[in-house]
């Protein structure tokens, strides 16, 4: 969920409630003079910790990584503490993982900087961990950026409203490696960084939004329509995961649920990852919004199966749903 500055503070306000045992990463960028993050608060919540920020020599952009690693009984509401108001504003983005090792869940860290238009994380040392959660940050100006690197999906990188843009990519991977991302941004300063988190023992990690593995197929369906439907789609033997994405613009709630063959099983939003984003453009009043659920498919079905996704939305729609 994303939030953007007003004066030196950021304030976002999460769509549910975090899960006990799951970990909260914000990636959070400025556009100004210099401007850090002061520190995190959260009701309940009291382990958020920075993991790595980047900052360009013009001191502009400025972009960093924090955790709260294992939370209980955190609320939705997380206030972001700059050191001064970014002359050219600041964003957030926090997110919720489940399945990641609940203490020293930090691999690997990196961070550059530069001007152009093509951005990028920095290059981590090899990960020591083949299950892990890539994550990266970067802070560039005034448009909305595109093309992520490497196999990364882009969460976030569209306008807020300010001229500073937050990007934020992912990558959920099996195999160890270096991990670096980059995206195509406006002419000017950019800075970003990037951080590796390692899976708990024996567990998935799954993601707040869309991932890709070294080692599985994926597919993808889409399709765009009004109100409740019904949506059929091929699970492949062996897929631990599906990620339903709606997109839509306006008001309204989404609600998602899947099912297999016959409706066993069936799969409700409670108990998956969900990751929600309201944003405006500069001087609409219409916002975008994107509602994401990450299902674990366990156990894996043993061959190739139908199943079905009900979205629950009175507004016209796009679906999204990605198989791995």
């Amino acid at each position: 969920m994303r939030g953007t500055n007003s004066g030196a503070t950021i304030t976002v306000t999460l769509t549910s409630t975090p899960m006990n045992g799951n970990e909260l990463i914000a990636v959070i960028s400025n556009e100004g003079t210099g401007q850090t993050v002061s520190s995190i608060s959260e009701t309940g919540v009291t382990q958020w910790a920075k993991v790595v920020s980047g900052k360009s020599s013009s001191n502009q952009a400025e972009v960093e990584i924090w955790k709260a690693e294992n939370v209980q009984g955190a609320s939705k509401t997380v206030t972001i503490t700059l050191s001064g108001t970014p002359a050219y504003g600041g964003s957030a983005d926090v997110l919720e993982y489940s399945g990641l090792a609940t203490s020293g869940s930090t691999d690997q860290t990196a961070n550059t900087s530069g001007a152009g238009i093509s951005a990028a994380t920095g290059t981590t040392p090899t990960t020591t961990n083949a299950n892990e959660l890539w994550l990266g940050g970067i802070s560039s100006y005034l448009s909305a950026t595109s093309g992520p690197t490497n196999g990364f999906t882009l969460i976030d990188g569209s306008s807020t409203g300010t001229s500073g843009i937050t990007s934020v990519l992912e990558k959920i991977v099996s195999s160890t490696g270096t991990a670096s991302s980059g995206v195509s941004v406006y002419n000017n300063w950019w800075a970003g960084c990037i951080a590796t988190f390692e899976a708990a023992s024996s567990t998935t990690t799954t993601s707040s939004t869309s991932s890709t593995s070294s080692t599985s197929t994926t597919s993808t369906t889409s399709s765009t329509t009004t109100g409740p439907s019904t949506n059929t789609f091929n699970v492949h033997a062996g897929a631990t995961q599906v990620i339903v994405t709606v997109l839509w613009t306006g008001t309204g709630t989404a609600s998602v649920q899947i099912s297999g063959p016959g409706g066993t099983p069936t799969l409700s939003e409670s108990g998956a990852v969900i990751y929600d984003q309201i944003s405006y453009i500069s001087s609409s009043s219409t916002p975008t919004n994107i509602h994401r659920v990450t299902f674990t498919l366990s156990p894996s079905p043993t061959s190739a199966q139908t199943w079905t996704a009900l979205v629950t939305l009175s507004a016209t729609y796009t679906i999204t749903i990605e198989v791995s």
